[in-house]
């Protein structure tokens, strides 16, 4: 990890203009958004051609200092989903907290940066950067578009000159330049005369007040271009979670989004507030949904038989049951009950085997016949029943060790 000699005081502003730094999120009793966004003025377009530009010199500073990832498949990936996200946020007038809401079309660019440390950051003019040590704590596609919404807000909210004209007298060239050399970590001096930057730290140019009140607009909007672009907002608070658990259970672990801003109970709340007021339901389906968590599914084997087995990597399953069910009818029940419970905190604790049937949390799973025992030697119903349950255990007690597993 590359460590810069900028002024502490302006390094916290840097490091707060990342995913999860707020300490909660705006909320608006209405949320309106216009598919129309307002023509841009002389001005406006002087600001859009400013933004691009100051974004291209700063990307290509960034270029110089770091690493960056190239593997086809995670670059395709974090492209695919953030181009889809600024679809929406080139056309799409949502409403600002902070910075304001004019739409300027910008020509995105999503970029991997080879760092362990868990960070991100945008630049002005569409540059969002992830680096892949964030990138490989994220669960899902849809926390994945938490993460580059968030960001790609700073950036279509214009935050940067938003917070450099409200804390300076400093020209828009000047403040926005030197917001770009923070938010990027690029070596101040690349960007901007190394004392004139002292001065403008010294007179406080960027506080906590102004950095937390654009970090609550970019998880506002990042939830909302979540669910205009058709993906899970439930992801955003699900994310959050699992950072304030990496945080509390691993308080060595160098989270740059974390570093100035802790987890608080409070941004669980905001966000639980924020996803209400946009008639998004927090059920236990679309947190498993959101956090990729394996399910049990129904495979057919080619014969008169129907699998069921359990894992989010299809190609290593965990095997549950082979049924003599042609139809599937009886493995697609059993499934759909196991994932409903699973949604609700299923535990080893609450799966049984009664006689030949498998019970969890009360309910009847599964009755297994002399047809799905087949005609081994001692193979009976209530044996399978019993092998079920185990079965079932196993994938529980892997699942519950994936989950507690120190990865990060």
């Amino acid at each position: 990890m590359k460590h810069y000699s900028i002024h502490p005081e302006i390094l916290s502003f840097g490091r707060a203009l990342t995913v999860s730094a707020v300490l909660g999120s705006v909320l608006l009793s209405t949320v309106v958004l216009a598919d129309t966004p307002t023509p841009l003025s002389a001005k406006d377009l002087k600001q859009q051609a400013a933004e691009i530009k100051l974004g291209q010199d700063t990307a290509a500073e960034v270029a110089k200092t770091d690493k960056f990832v190239t593997d086809k498949t995670e670059v395709d990936r974090v492209n695919r989903i953030g181009q889809r996200l600024a679809a929406v946020a080139n056309t799409t007038q949502y409403p600002a907290g902070f910075g304001n809401d004019k739409v300027f079309p910008f020509t995105w660019h999503f970029t991997i940066i080879n760092d362990p440390d868990v960070n991100a950051f945008s630049i002005p003019g569409g540059w969002v950067y992830i680096n892949s040590g964030l990138l490989k704590l994220i669960r899902s596609d849809d926390e994945l578009a938490g993460v580059l919404g968030h960001e790609i807000t700073h950036s279509a909210h214009h935050h940067a000159e938003a917070l450099a004209r409200e804390q300076s007298k400093l020209s828009f060239d000047m403040a926005a330049a030197l917001i770009a050399a923070l938010i990027a970590h690029v070596p101040t001096t690349d960007i901007v005369n190394g004392a004139a930057f002292g001065s403008y730290a010294q007179m406080g140019v960027l506080n906590t007040q102004y950095s937390q009140r654009a970090e609550k607009d970019a998880d506002h909007g990042g939830v909302i271009l979540m669910q205009k672009a058709g993906f899970n907002p439930v992801a955003m608070l699900t994310f959050m979670n699992m950072l304030g658990d990496i945080e509390r259970k691993s308080p060595s672990v160098e989270l740059g989004i974390f570093r100035d801003h802790p987890y608080t109970e409070d941004r669980v709340t905001a966000i639980t507030s924020e996803l209400a007021s946009l008639n998004v339901a927090i059920t236990p389906a679309a947190i498993r949904e959101a956090t990729n968590t394996p399910k049990v599914t129904c495979v057919a084997d080619g014969t008169s038989r129907e699998k069921l087995i359990f894992g989010a990597d299809t190609s290593n399953p965990l095997p549950l049951v082979s049924l003599a069910d042609p139809g599937g009818v009886r493995a697609a029940s059993a499934a759909q009950m196991l994932n409903d419970l699973l949604a609700n905190g299923l535990r080893l604790g609450d799966v049984h085997a009664v006689s030949d049937t498998v019970v969890a949390d009360n309910q009847v799973i599964l009755t297994l016949t002399q047809a799905d025992a087949g005609n081994g030697p001692g193979a009976t119903p209530e044996l399978m029943a019993a092998s079920v349950r185990d079965a079932i255990q196993k994938a529980l007690w892997a699942q519950s060790i994936a989950d507690n597993a120190p990865d990060y």
